[in-house]
């Protein structure tokens, strides 16, 4: 029997009493598809953005990078980081998103027909995550934490280059937006690339991260004292517990996205438990408690003076440099640290510890090791050298 029409099909689909979102997802099931043919055979360098995209890089390079050049926006940014992906979490646990990758062969087995064309969605060894999949974390975290590196990037250039005018040349400003505009697009199809978000997806994170990201940079978030730290970490995993346990008390299972995900994964080595949500909430409270708990140990071994400071002291540009360094080294062996997943909850209490560590150190320990270091071997010195 010939293939039906692209109408007939769309008739037929709501002759079977689907529903508008299931019809919604079987639309951006062919977009997944057409994107997986067009880039056949050259889909491994769209995947590479999903990668450089990653939420935690943000934890691990982004912010101890930023951090040691600006303590403002490194602050800022980490709390825009841990914000996304707290309402991330806590959104995919209510809107209850599929994957495509899971959802083609459901949508496959429900309609046993070969009359009846559904999409076919390839996986690969970065495709099978197990959190939900609305909305898109890559899209509303990512996006968000590079808009704040273009803000504090311009910043710089205009205070440190063009600080005799009023602002950065235009030509800047066009050049940095591009790069992001350009950058963010490739992430977000490299995620339907990967069939692992669906389109609808993909704006609903854009619009909530950048929601998120002006509604943060209304608030000044450098004064904040340990306690409040604490009591912020502890009300997030508290609130996020509470609905994990309400979605069971329902009747439902919160960890419904990692059964599929293991059920439909064509390997299992493919599985990614470190996208799972209770990883993430891990990973997002421990960051905010170590950020907390760095400020406030920096800040007793540096003494009154820097207290006074609101967490702003005025490092030396070499030092910042120096510090800048050491973070990007410190992110380089903590992405190499082996956590094993099995049993589950150890795997999520070294999550957990991993992440509150990192900071303390950023925070607490580099600029000290930086200043160190700086004092022994001036940059000036190879400045000179160089000049020879």
């Amino acid at each position: 029997m010939d293939n039906l029409s692209t109408s007939a099909v769309e008739e037929r689909l709501f002759m079977n009493n689907l529903s508008a979102m299931e019809f919604i997802n079987w639309k951006g099931l062919q977009l997944v598809e057409g994107i997986q043919n067009l880039m056949s055979g050259r889909e491994e360098h769209l995947f590479a953005w999903s990668r450089y995209g990653d939420p935690a890089k943000l934890f691990l390079i982004y912010f101890p990078v930023l951090f040691s050049l600006s303590n403002k926006w490194g602050i800022r940014l980490l709390w825009m980081g841990v914000m996304g992906e707290w309402l991330n979490l806590c959104l995919k646990w209510m809107l209850h998103g599929d994957r495509p990758y899971w959802y083609a062969i459901e949508l496959a087995v429900m309609c046993n027909d070969d009359s009846f064309p559904v999409p076919h969605v390839r996986q690969y060894p970065m495709t099978c995550e197990t959190g939900a999949g609305n909305p898109s974390g890559h899209a509303m975290i990512t996006g968000a934490v590079w808009c704040i590196l273009v803000i504090v990037t311009l910043k710089k250039l205009s205070h440190h280059v063009w600080s005799n005018s009023t602002n950065c040349p235009n030509v800047i400003y066009f050049i940095l937006w591009s790069t992001f505009a350009v950058c963010y697009v490739l992430v977000c199809m490299s995620r339907l690339s990967l069939g692992a978000h669906f389109p609808h997806q993909i704006l609903g994170g854009a619009i909530c991260g950048f929601a998120l990201l002006f509604g943060l940079l209304r608030f000044s978030l450098s004064h904040i004292g340990v306690v409040s730290y604490i009591k912020a970490s502890a009300v997030l995993f508290g609130l996020a517990y509470i609905e994990y346990m309400a979605i069971q008390c329902l009747g439902y299972d919160p960890d419904w996205s990692v059964t599929k995900a293991i059920e439909f994964c064509n390997n299992q080595e493919w599985v990614h438990l470190n996208t799972a949500p209770l990883h993430t909430l891990a990973r997002l409270c421990g960051a905010l408690l170590g950020l907390g708990l760095g400020l406030y140990a920096r800040d007793s071994m540096q003494g009154d003076y820097y207290q006074k400071k609101h967490h702003h002291p005025h490092y030396p540009c070499d030092v910042r440099i120096v510090s800048a360094v050491l973070s990007a080294v410190l992110y380089h062996y903590a992405e190499k640290i082996y956590i094993p997943m099995d049993p589950i909850k150890l795997f999520y209490i070294a999550a957990f510890v991993k992440h509150t560590i990192i900071p303390i150190l950023v925070v607490a320990v580099v600029p000290r090791v930086a200043s160190f270091l700086a004092s022994r071997v001036p940059l000036s010195l190879f400045s000179k050298k160089a000049k020879r």
